[in-house]
This record gives structure tokens, sequence and C-alpha cells, in this order.
């Protein structure tokens, strides 16, 4: 009898840490997202996860991530709606932030915010920056 050979994308462990974080008021709410559509809010998220705020900086570890290509959101959750409070014009009340850093006027694309997973542990550092 032939062997069968079963291959499987192994799951990795990614480590995000969010840093610039001013106040103990909520918890830190991160998205991870897996496509175009997650990310612009008309699918839910490959996973998300919360961490209690603290000044400075906060780490959350999202286990069994598939390898592949992921973006990474993130806000501070001062009132436990579960959602970004925005003010005038739609800019963030609190503070957030993407994967990749970018300083872009509104919430970058996909694409400009992504960055791979392989089958080793990922680290990825998400400044936070301050809303109004």
């Amino acid at each position: 009898m032939a062997g069968m050979l079963c291959v499987s994308a192994q799951a990795s462990t990614l480590v995000v840490t969010v840093d610039g974080v001013r106040s103990t008021n909520g918890t830190i709410h991160i998205d991870l997202n897996n496509s175009e559509a997650s990310w612009k809010d008309k699918a839910p998220p490959f996973a998300t996860g919360t961490v209690k705020a603290a000044p400075g900086s906060v780490t959350y570890t999202f286990n069994d991530v598939t390898p592949g290509v992921y973006s990474i959101d993130v806000f501070q959750d001062t009132d436990g709606s579960g959602k970004m409070q925005t003010g005038l014009f739609g800019k963030p009340r609190g503070g957030y932030g993407f994967s990749n850093n970018l300083t872009l006027m509104g919430k970058p694309s996909f694409d400009q915010a992504n960055f791979q997973v392989t089958d080793k542990d990922t680290t990825v550092l998400v400044h936070l920056k301050n809303g109004v």
C-alpha cells in the first residue's frame, strides 16, 4: 500500500506590541485582518484581541495564526463599546494605529498596512497615535 503524504500549513504565533498608550482607561482593541473585506469592515476580522490599557506599551498574542498576508488595526476602547469613538469629520477621539505604522490622513489601504506571517513566530509593533 502506498503511503499518503499529508501537507498542511503550520500555524504560528503572532505577538503584537502596542506602544504609545497614554492612559489606563479601558482596553486596547486589536483586529487581525486577512482580507480587504475584513480590513474595510465588510467581513469579520480573522481574529480580535483585547488587553487592559496601561501607560507605555501593552502586548497581545494571537495563537494558531495560519501563514498568509494580514493587517492590524488598533484602537483604545475607553468606553467599553467595542467601537472606535470618533469626533468631528470622523477623526478618532482616542488612540489608534495600524500595522506598518503609516501616518496617512485616514485609514491606509489593506495593501499599505499588510505584512506576511510565515510558519515562524512573528512580532509586530504598532505605534498608537492619539486622536482629538
